[in-house]
């Protein structure tokens, strides 16, 4: 736990971090906060040792921790940023021509990443509970089957490998009885009553679907869907560009897509900031996001991704705003 002191001292030097880029001394901190530089220096110093804060090479001045970050987006950020009249009127409207037909969500991405210049992030309305149209299974080898599973959001196929011999035959009687039952629902019905079968279907049978059941139904609605970015000529006018490193590291936690859809995946609330989206890289970066609903099984996603150094209050806003216009739309 910080005092109230520490908690402002670490505010301080977040804001005018952000602000300029530059690593913050004691003397600046000093003429917002009312205590001696002196004073300053040794709370300073308290905050490095516990991996708040850092000297950056040979400089006096202390720049934030990834740490650092997460306590202030945690305990200490300001959550009453007011976005001006003309940003959410540029909002509004954006969202009025995505909402008209989503394949132009890249145009209101790029208006998102013009007001934040940062890459800005989107994901169409997905279901996350798609429903189940034909199950094939189709014989590659003797000890290799391939899945098929079509859904009506999309088409899943993967390589099953089998210990036993079982004929072409009798894998498209599997197939034709897992149709006959199961066709048409979703994929969490299945799930409730697949187990129920065990009893009144052959054995082999019932493990072939329970192959199904904990793999294709277990799989996360997240495999299938697409993000879209843009605005990386934005977020490359920020400072910290100016190294070819940071650019290429940027580009990497991009591509990583499958950690940031764990990140999507994995938040529970509405709107979140993740801080350190992607340990792999030397340099770290931050995601804002935001979780629409359009419909109860209709949900998407909108959010930004730039260096640590961002302005956390107004990114919150931007999402903020944008959350409550797109869940006010109704279908």
């Amino acid at each position: 736990m910080l005092s109230e002191r520490k908690k402002r001292i670490l505010f301080n030097i977040i804001e005018h971090y952000v602000d300029t880029c530059t690593p913050v001394s004691s003397q600046v901190v000093a003429k917002d906060v009312p205590l001696s530089p002196a004073s300053i220096r040794n709370e300073m110093a308290h905050l490095q040792s516990i991996g708040l804060i850092y000297v950056p090479h040979t400089s006096s001045g202390r720049v934030p921790t990834t740490e650092g970050y997460q306590l202030y987006v945690q305990e200490i950020m300001p959550c009453n940023y007011s976005l001006s009249d003309i940003e959410k009127q540029i909002i509004e409207q954006s969202i009025q021509s995505m909402l008209q037909d989503f394949s132009q969500i890249k145009i209101f991405l790029s208006v998102l990443a013009k007001l934040t210049n940062l890459i800005s992030f989107g994901v169409k309305p997905f279901s996350i509970n798609p429903r189940v149209l034909k199950l094939d299974f189709v014989q590659v080898t003797e000890h290799s089957i391939r899945l098929v599973l079509t859904l009506d959001t999309t088409v899943r196929s993967r390589l099953i490998k089998v210990d036993e011999v079982i004929s072409e035959e009798k894998l498209n009687q599997i197939s034709q009885f897992f149709n006959e039952r199961f066709a048409g629902l979703e994929l969490n019905e299945i799930r409730k009553s697949i187990q129920e079968l065990e009893n009144h279907i052959e054995r082999e049978q019932y493990t072939l679907i329970q192959m199904l059941l904990e793999n294709e139904l277990q799989q996360t609605y997240t495999e299938d869907i697409e993000i879209v970015y843009e605005g990386l000529d934005k977020v490359i006018t920020q400072p910290e560009f100016k190294y070819a490193h940071y650019l290429h590291e940027l580009i990497q936690t991009i591509e990583a897509e499958d950690r940031i859809k764990q990140v999507l995946c994995n938040t529970d609330t509405s709107l979140s900031i993740s801080v350190g989206i992607n340990p792999d890289t030397e340099e770290k970066f931050s995601m804002v996001q935001a979780t629409y609903y359009l419909k109860k099984n209709v949900k998407g996603y909108v959010g930004f991704i730039g260096p640590q150094r961002m302005h956390y209050p107004k990114l919150y806003a931007i999402a903020d705003y944008t959350l409550k216009q797109l869940n006010s739309t109704t279908f």
